[in-house]
This record gives structure tokens, C-alpha cells and sequence, in this order.
């Protein structure tokens, strides 16, 4: 009797129309076992057109912008049209030079609310 229970989020389905759109992006970890690397997080990246996965094993939250850099690259290059939006969970690794990143490369730059994963 004492559980609290959220309300269920409105089902409004707005699907992209073409690939590099609207990217999510995320940080997860630390993991209870390190790779034989020593990685104890890894980031992902998912479009939300093609729900294609990208994911990069780091050692720190910290290295998520030079991976960012790289998959930005890699991503433009293959499909030949530009990223145009990353939406992101509010951590601490998306803030400071990430900002400034976005804004120079014309990269809308979207915070969603942490732990919602309904968003």
C-alpha cells in the first residue's frame, strides 16, 4: 500500500525522417568488472531514424568527448549528411567543452531529465 507508482508517459510517436537527425547518447557504468583493457564504462550513441548502435568501451566518463569527436566524424563521413541533433541524460560529461563543440559545429545540443529513460 505505501509503493508509489509514476503515471505512464503519453505515447506520442514524432519519427525522424532521415538518419543522423536526432542522435541519444549515453554513459554507462562503472561496470563490477573491468575489461581486460581496464575499461569500466562504455558510451553508446543511437540514431533514432535507423536505431543503429554505436558503442565505444572508456576507462573514465571523462574520455565520452574524444569519442564523441570521433564517432561525429565517422558517422558524417559514411552516410554523407550532417548530425544535427544529440540529446543527451544531463551528466556531468556532456557540459563545458561538449557545449561549445556543438555550438561550433551547428549540433543541437538536448538535455532530457536524468533517470527517465522514457524520454
Amino acid at each position: 500500500m505505501g509503493k508509489q507508482h509514476r503515471l505512464a508517459f503519453n505515447k506520442i510517436s514524432t519519427r525522424k525522417n532521415d538518419v543522423l537527425e536526432v542522435v541519444y547518447s549515453d554513459v554507462c557504468g562503472p561496470t563490477k568488472v573491468s575489461t581486460m583493457a581496464g575499461n569500466l564504462y562504455f558510451v553508446t550513441f543511437i540514431d533514432y531514424y535507423s536505431r543503429k548502435v554505436w558503442s565505444y568501451a572508456i576507462k573514465t566518463k571523462y574520455e565520452v568527448f574524444s569519442f564523441f569527436k570521433t564517432f561525429h566524424v565517422m558517422v558524417e563521413r559514411h552516410t554523407e549528411k550532417p548530425l544535427k541533433c544529440i540529446t543527451i541524460d544531463n551528466g556531468g560529461e556532456y557540459i563545458g567543452i561538449f557545449d561549445q563543440y556543438c555550438k561550433k559545429k551547428d549540433i543541437r545540443h538536448e538535455q532530457s531529465v536524468r533517470k527517465t529513460p522514457q524520454h
